[in-house]
């Protein structure tokens, strides 16, 4: 008869199989990378003979929310049944890393030099960024324990030094380490386990100590310590065991990564090709804008208080095909309204930022313009039909004065220019062609000041050591700026290609061609020739800026065609302080590259088109400059038009200068 097997029996035969495995491995393949990878690759089979289907091991990178990849790790433990699969080549794929629940080193000989490579290995894993328990996880069990650590493995085949001398090389190490980013259980096969336990106050007894997030936890009123078991073949057996435990606790966690990762590279520029609307028949049906006649203004309905006089809500009817949407701002809830005016379906709205909306009704101007006579006999309330001026007058959040020389200039500048001396159809025009380069023209300022902002706030916060919570070669940072650094470069690019390529459309406002400016060499030679007698200074200017807008155009289309990216954010660790060192565009950092940039097309778009204007003048009006000491600080316009021969007549002439220099 034979003897009954039981479980732990059965894994204790399978590491025996894993270590004989190994030995095949050793003693048949003598190129070193190729046995690492043929041993890791026998552990992922193992525990994916084991573990619950849900999970799956395989070798890799772990990405983060925040676009922070990891180096290759030997074994992922992953929830496969939530997690996407970026790449996958056969042997290697990217794994998010909100559905990591473990990462594993695999060593041959585990001893001191080892120790310290897979400590940093999993650190590197630990320490990336997971998002926080939201209503699209899901717990694992009905239990109110849960974790969203990664469990940390160490698995060794062998250790040339004893496993005691090995827990003392543990506790050096972890001197140096972050709690939340150290290893949770090292394992030597065939030897035996260290890992941490837990005393509580009071308890006779000792457990293992489950892992923890690196988020706040709450703290348990118990002794940590770090523990040595000489458990022979049954080794894996705790590990197993450790691991089971882990894992069973692990919610489901859809691991999609934020759309402005998935989406990083992509343009940002939007080509509206038509509008529709839904009718009430839920039909998509073409928009066509409405003349902005007074009569035909947006009615609006007050609603106060009938005592004490206070608004409580704002109706407004906005029309919509065969019906109308009703928008709300104030303190009722739409619905409490809306009941009175429906039949049939119950009402339903939707919140948009401080106005609610009804959904599309069938109501009609004039049936929205009685509303008043019935709000006022069915409740306390009146309601008062309102009737608005033909314009709104809004604020422009985040609108620079006129003492900002490009908003001055550029912006306000080129347009009263336009005023002054075109006539009413040809500024018109001007205005259309105009802006397409304006609109990107403000667009590269807004991505510039952010790229500002974002820089010089991240270095005062790690100069301050806000953010700063483990000072070190490669310091542990509560924040970084990788994600949006990279987002607000990407749109700066596609600014300025956008302004290199729409200008010449401005140019033809004067019947000027300036199409060939960034084309090919050859276009290039043929446009300046052509032009050379009848716009001689034009060319020269074009000659000189030529080379700078090749070398924007090349980054831009090195960032759309072949797929580039500005690099992370590196920081450098001197005498005890961390400094940010900026990513690098052409050899400059990138606040640095923004600022040139910006600085060579805005002045261009001021003097080229400047240009234009002084060429389409032939009587006795001209442009002159304002000299720079002498320009209003209220209103700092470079330009202005004046009776010709009163002053010197500006003339477009390469100077090097930048924008505010100049």
């Amino acid at each position: 008869m034979t003897e009954k097997s039981t479980i732990a029996g059965l894994i204790s035969q399978a590491a025996k199989k894993l270590r004989d495995d190994f030995e095949y491995i050793r003693e048949t393949i003598s190129h070193s990378g190729e046995k690492g990878g043929e041993t890791e690759d026998k552990v992922s089979e193992f525990l994916n003979g084991h573990l619950p289907k849900r999970f799956h091991a395989t070798k890799g990178f772990v990405i983060d929310v925040d676009n922070q990849m990891s180096d290759h790790q030997d074994v992922i433990i992953y929830d496969e049944q939530s997690s996407p699969l970026y790449r996958y080549d056969g042997a290697n794929q990217i794994v998010s890393a909100d559905a990591v629940a473990a990462i594993m080193e695999v060593k041959a000989v585990l001893n001191k030099g080892q120790l310290e490579e897979a400590y940093a290995k999993l650190e590197e894993v630990k320490k990336l960024k997971k998002r926080p328990i939201g209503d699209m996880d899901q717990k694992a069990t009905a239990s109110t324990l849960t974790t969203t650590g990664t469990l940390g493995i160490i698995l060794g085949f062998g250790s040339d030094i004893g496993l005691a001398k090995l827990a003392e090389h543990c506790l050096e190490l972890n001197e140096k380490y972050e709690t939340a980013h150290r290893p949770d259980i090292i394992v030597v096969l065939d030897v035996g386990v260290i890992n941490y336990t837990a005393e509580f106050v009071g308890a006779r007894n000792m457990g293992d100590l489950a892992v923890a997030s690196d988020d706040e936890f709450v703290i348990p009123p118990c002794y940590v310590h770090l523990v040595a078991r000489e458990d022979g073949a049954f080794s894996l057996n705790r590990l197993f065991t450790h691991l089971i435990s882990h894992l069973v606790l692990y919610p489901r966690r859809p691991s999609i990564p934020p759309f402005s990762v998935l989406l990083e590279g992509t343009s940002s520029i939007v080509q509206t090709l038509g509008v529709y609307q839904f009718n009430t028949e839920r039909r998509l049906v073409r928009y066509e804008t409405p003349p902005t006649t007074t009569s035909e203004r947006n009615p609006i309905i007050r609603v106060r208080h009938r005592t004490t006089k206070e608004e409580l809500a704002t109706l407004t009817y906005v029309p919509w095909q065969d019906g109308g949407v009703i928008r709300k701002k104030g303190k009722i809830p739409l619905l409490a309204l809306l009941v009175w005016f429906t039949k049939g379906e119950p009402p339903r709205t939707m919140q948009v930022e401080d106005t609610e909306l009804s959904m599309v009704m069938k109501v009609t101007r004039p049936e929205f313009e009685k509303w008043p006579v019935t709000i006022e006999r069915q409740s306390d309330m009146t309601a008062t039909l309102e009737i608005p001026p033909p314009f709104e007058v809004r604020e422009m959040k985040g609108m620079e004065g006129t003492g900002e020389p490009f908003i001055a200039r550029v912006f306000l500048g080129l347009v009263d220019m336009a005023t002054n001396i075109m006539s009413q159809q040809d500024k018109n025009a001007f205005d259309d062609r105009f802006m397409g380069t304006l609109n990107p023209a403000l667009g590269l300022r807004s991505a510039l000041v952010s790229i500002r902002r974002l820089v010089a706030s991240h270095k005062e916060a790690i100069q301050k050591g806000t953010i700063v919570r483990k000072a070190q070669p490669d310091p542990l940072l509560s924040e970084r700026i990788d994600n949006p650094l990279r987002s607000h470069t990407v749109h700066f690019l596609e600014m300025a290609g956008a302004i290199i390529n729409n200008l010449p459309s401005t140019m033809k406002s004067f019947e000027i061609n300036v199409d060939y400016m960034a084309d090919r060499e050859q276009r290039f030679a043929k446009g300046c020739e052509r032009n050379e007698s009848k716009h001689p200074a034009l060319v020269a200017y074009l000659r000189k800026l030529r080379p700078s807008l090749l070398d924007i155009d090349e980054q831009f289309r090195k960032m759309r065609v072949e797929g580039w990216n500005l690099s992370n954010v590196k920081y450098t660790f001197n005498d005890g302080v961390v400094s940010m060192v900026e990513p690098l565009i052409e050899s400059k950092s990138v606040s640095e590259y923004a600022e040139r940039v910006f600085s060579l097309l805005v002045l261009a778009i001021e003097e080229v088109i400047m240009y234009g204007f002084q060429r389409s003048l032939s009587g006795p009006i001209a442009i002159v400059e304002i000299p720079l000491e002498q320009r209003d600080l209220a209103n700092a316009q470079r330009f202005k038009s004046t009776l010709r021969d009163s002053e010197p007549t500006w003339q477009l002439k390469w100077t090097g200068r930048g924008f505010y220099e100049s």
